[in-house]
């Protein structure tokens, strides 16, 4: 196992943008649910600090399938294993009726959140469909770039 799996290098470098984008808002939340939720908790009603906690634990979970998905990429990558992890699971997004109930920082939590996994999702799709063919374009251009030099 100790060869390198031939992942493309942009997918590389993606992977490895998700990865500390998803390290910082982990520790982002971290910092929120100890610090600023139990005082953001103290100011809602019932119903709204119980919606609170589960968005909270939901932000939670859709942290830890992007990291698993995430280090499981890396290592691939690394030739550390044998294949690749699984798909990134789908994973509903908070309703905008239960957004709008939440305080401010926790809204701006939980919408980096479900960026962050939407590009990443976006990211497993487009491993999966494999290579992207050559632009027209840049054919063209190299193609122009050939017949002027000889």
């Amino acid at each position: 196992m100790s060869h390198e799996h031939p992942l493309p290098e942009m997918h590389r470098h993606l992977i490895e943008s998700v990865y500390s984008e998803a390290m910082v808002l982990a520790d982002e939340m971290r910092h929120y649910c100890e610090h600023q939720s139990p005082i953001d908790a103290a100011h809602l009603d019932p119903m709204t600090g119980v919606l609170l906690s589960c968005e909270s634990l939901r932000l939670t979970t859709r942290l830890m399938h992007l990291l698993a998905w995430l280090l499981g990429h890396r290592a691939w990558a690394a030739g550390e294993v044998d294949s690749g992890p699984g798909r990134l699971p789908a994973l509903p997004e908070t309703s905008d009726s239960v957004r709008l109930r939440l305080p401010d920082a926790a809204r701006a939590l939980i919408a980096i959140g479900e960026a962050l996994y939407r590009r990443a999702g976006a990211l497993d799709v487009a491993m999966i469909a494999g290579p992207r063919p050559a632009s027209p374009a840049r054919a063209l251009q190299q193609r122009l770039a050939v017949d002027l030099r000889g």
